[in-house]
């Protein structure tokens, strides 16, 4: 059980459908929330990756999202 002073930032985040949701799942668990954009073969919003998530962390830990922006553009 995380302590007032320390949250779990999983990973079950990979592969969600929605970098909103877990922004805001993040944000309730006092985390600070960066998210970076990647081009991928995955949907756009599809959280590809985290960065300093995983573990227990302590409250105001930045964690990173990497965000798929969706396939680029062929010209």
């Amino acid at each position: 059980m995380a302590s007032r002073d320390s949250n779990h930032a999983g990973e079950s985040f990979l592969g969600s459908d929605g970098d909103e949701e877990a922004t805001r799942e993040l944000e309730k668990l006092q985390l600070v929330v960066s998210t970076r954009a990647q081009n991928s073969e995955e949907r756009k919003g599809t959280v590809l990756e985290t960065r300093g998530a995983g573990t227990e962390v302590p409250v105001g830990t930045t964690v990173t999202l990497i965000v798929s922006t969706g396939q680029p553009d062929q010209p």
